[in-house]
């Protein structure tokens, strides 16, 4: 009795005929906001120095932010360092060489981030004049992606079973039911720009065009088949 009751545990589960397809689908959706970085950096001989002339030109440039339309909560300062440069080495090193400091350079930096999109030129322009030494991570995307993803699994699936119906009908077959579905995460590319260095007395601003933001979805869908009668 023991022997037959632990055969039946392990007797094979049904076996159906199965074919398994995937499906795949790509949004473009336009961008709804942007953000990007500025930096300023300034070296001196003395870090006081530095330090002086950088916060002048942070100063100015979170200014000119304001005056091209950004609001407090649209940009904020990020990251910030001081640290010492050194002199190199000589071709011909002396045993007891050391290298000395020569200078200091301080690093200081404004994340903006807004829907704001027709600003995007102006900002830029704006920033480079107030003193920006380099803007860099431009990206655009979508504010409320969760809204696209319903549509990009839709269309996933429905290519998957129109694929599958395909498949079945050219090799004379006919599908009973779906066995399984499984879903990758959706992924949302926000396209970057390129890094941009400005001179202070750049004559026009920058052309921008926001592109689209990159919506994928892909499903994998087991169905069950069966010969045609």
């Amino acid at each position: 009795l023991i022997l037959l009751t632990c055969s039946s545990c392990w007797a094979a589960a049904p076996f159906f005929p199965k074919l398994v397809v995937s499906g795949s689908a790509l949004l473009h959706k336009p961008a709804d906001q942007f953000g990007l970085s500025i930096s300023v950096i300034s070296q001196a001989e003395t870090a006081e120095q530095a330090l002086a002339d950088n916060n002048e030109r942070i100063y100015n440039v979170v200014n000119s932010l304001h005056i091209a339309g950004l609001e407090k909560g649209e940009y904020h300062t990020g990251q910030f360092s001081i640290q010492p440069i050194y002199s190199g080495a000589p071709r011909d090193i002396p045993p007891d060489w050391k290298p000395t400091i020569i200078a200091y350079e301080v690093n200081n930096s404004v994340t903006i981030h807004t829907q704001k999109l027709d600003l995007a030129p102006t900002i830029i322009d704006a920033a480079g004049k107030a003193g920006a030494s380099q803007i860099a991570n431009i990206c655009f995307s979508i504010k409320e992606p969760a809204m696209y993803r319903t549509e990009a699994i839709s269309q996933a699936t429905a290519n998957a079973i129109k694929d599958a119906e395909t498949l079945a009908s050219a090799a004379n077959l006919t599908i009973v039911r779906v066995l399984d579905i499984t879903l990758d995460q959706p992924q949302i590319y926000g396209r970057a720009g390129q890094n941009m260095l400005f001179m202070a007395k750049a004559d026009r601003a920058p052309f921008i065009e926001a592109p689209d933001v990159d919506i994928s979805a892909n499903v994998s869908v087991t169905f069950e088949i069966a010969s045609r009668s």
